[in-house]
């Protein structure tokens, strides 16, 4: 195949693989707007594919038409300007992982809220009821001498 520089990769390599990157994202993008996906999640991820969308046309220029033996300073700054971005994906990934842990703690503090309100709330009616049996009797009995106090 004749080209006019001397790249790393030809365009017809290049180019159909950067464009279904975009369509995916872009696919993505709007999938994350359905009202179940929280908002900080949705935040990030979306910067994220913002930075993905710029580096394809970037990554494509320094691949497929910079040629280093011609002119050196482009070739260099689409390179720099590729992995900067890669280097931004990577932090938002990071971002998104830390901000999946806050979600899931937050998830789960509040099935624990929700089932100790529910334990308390069963007691309370057995308590008011009298329906109280020999084994919850003795439970609370052993509670009580938790730590030597009776």
């Amino acid at each position: 195949m004749f080209l006019l520089a001397d790249v790393h990769v030809a365009p017809v390599i290049t180019i159909p693989p950067a464009i279904a990157v975009v369509v995916a994202a872009v696919w993505y993008w709007n999938r994350l707007g359905r009202p179940d996906v929280p908002v900080s999640r949705k935040k990030i991820r979306r910067f994220s594919i913002v930075l993905i969308i710029v580096l394809m046309p970037v990554l494509v220029s320094a691949l497929s038409f910079r040629d280093p033996t011609v002119d050196r300073e482009a070739y260099v700054y689409s390179w720099m300007i590729s992995m900067g971005i890669l280097l931004g994906i990577m932090g938002t990934a990071i971002a998104d992982a830390l901000n999946s842990v806050r979600l899931h703690g937050k998830m789960l503090r509040g099935e624990v809220e929700s089932a100790a309100s529910e334990l308390a709330r069963v007691m309370k009616e057995r308590a008011e009821t009298g329906d109280v049996d020999e084994s919850t009797a003795g439970d609370s009995r052993a509670s009580d001498n938790v730590g030597g106090r009776r």
